[in-house]
């Protein structure tokens, strides 16, 4: 359901403190809006940017045009640069006629999040009134990525200069950190106002795993973005990149699409798989979803076909590696696996992936009546009754459709 549909209210507290550096987000606006302002000033802009920091830049204004209210077109200028590593993309835009209150506003792109900075007069920031008007305009509620539904922002009684402000903005949808430890730069939505000598700027931290459907996977989140890493990887050797499967994070499906992509042969092929057992199914749903992706499953079709035989008997039988093949295998219609899933569900080998994929591939009356017939665990009567179901009307529907031809 679009989140449009729930509560359109957004309220905003703004309370003074007599400290502000105890707020989550404190750390993380004073120290990169300190940056993107010096940036702003000192950077080289070009209005020419190259197709990966296009990319970047389109992902960005499709965030601004979903989560923001006003419209900026395109960027006055945009500008790379490497910061500990990490590759950093900074663009400005004049100011929007709708939003007069904001003279100009900005971007600092980091591989986890966009820290969106927008200059507004030196005496706006020290206004609770000018804040929640501020927060109340700019946020587009509701929209189709977060349910917004409070900004909790504190501002520092006595501060001049610096990050005078800092909170953050409550709402439902996005994922959580994964890790109560974890870095939360990708998970944030912070909000904040920093001023400077002469400028002042209200600051907006979104973290982009909670916007997966706007940024690419190949690019957001991995530090190589300038260019990017896949275009990186094109040179290097094979017996290198195969290294590169080890370190987990958001680099490997990017390499295990380059590593797939070169059609390896068994040998390499099989060396790429070769992790201990209990690492197997992870590495194995790393390579086949490659596989898929690039669309390379004709290719490997029969290395394949030899792992499902060999994990499927024998002393080297592993239902999780099973488990593995079918689930990422499900939509590519290059490998079939139907026979092999049904041979699992009567020889009882208690995966529900056995079911789930017959019930979303299977096309025939012969397998549904195999599977109507077969014993199952109590757990997975249900899960196979409406497989059967489905498999019978996809195989009226075939015979239907071969009829009219």
């Amino acid at each position: 359901m679009p989140l449009m549909s729930h509560e359109s209210r957004l309220s905003v507290d703004v309370e003074f403190r007599d400290s502000i550096t105890s707020v989550v987000s404190y750390s993380w606006i004073d120290t990169r809006a300190s940056q993107a302002a010096q940036k702003l000033q000192s950077s080289r802009f070009s209005a020419n940017p190259t197709p990966a920091v296009k990319k970047a830049l389109d992902e960005d204004a499709a965030l601004m045009n979903r989560l923001l209210q006003p419209n900026w077109h395109e960027p006055e200028g945009v500008s790379t640069f490497s910061l500990d590593g990490r590759d950093i993309l900074i663009a400005k835009w004049n100011g929007a006629a709708q939003f007069p209150t904001v003279k100009s506003a900005a971007v600092w792109d980091d591989p986890d999040f966009d820290l969106f900075l927008f200059e507004v007069d030196s005496s706006f920031v020290t206004s609770p009134d000018n804040i929640r008007s501020f927060w109340k305009d700019l946020f587009l509620v509701p929209n189709d990525v977060l349910r917004l539904s409070k900004v909790q922002f504190e501002l520092d009684r006595t501060a001049k200069v610096g990050t005078i402000g800092a909170g953050w903005v409550v709402h439902l949808g996005g994922p959580a950190s994964p890790n109560p430890n974890a870095d939360p730069r990708g998970y944030g939505l912070y909000v904040g106002a920093y001023r400077t000598d002469r400028r002042a700027f209200m600051c907006l931290w979104a973290g982009k795993q909670l916007f997966q459907g706007i940024f690419d996977r190949d690019t957001a989140f991995i530090p190589e973005r300038f260019p990017p890493l896949k275009d990186r990887l094109k040179e290097m050797p094979t017996s290198l990149l195969m290294t590169k499967l080890e370190t987990p994070g958001p680099r490997a499906p990017v390499v295990a699409d380059e590593l797939v992509s070169r059609d390896l042969p068994p040998k390499e092929f099989n060396a790429i798989l070769s992790v201990p057992a209990d690492k197997l199914p992870d590495r194995l749903t790393l390579v086949l979803r490659a596989i898929a992706e690039t669309h390379r499953a004709a290719q490997y079709k029969d290395a394949i076909d030899v792992l499902v035989s060999k994990y499927a008997t024998g002393t080297q039988y592993n239902p999780a590696v099973l488990a593995a093949l079918l689930r990422a295998l499900t939509g590519v219609k290059e490998v079939d696996l139907t026979q092999a899933a049904l041979d699992f569900v009567i020889k009882g080998i208690d995966i529900p992936e056995s079911i789930a994929y017959l019930q979303s591939r299977a096309d025939t009356t012969e397998v549904a009546e195999k599977l109507q017939v077969t014993k199952v665990p109590e757990d997975l009567q249900s899960l196979k009754r409406v497989a059967v179901q489905e498999i019978r009307l996809r195989a009226q529907s075939e015979k239907g459709q071969e009829k009219q031809k």
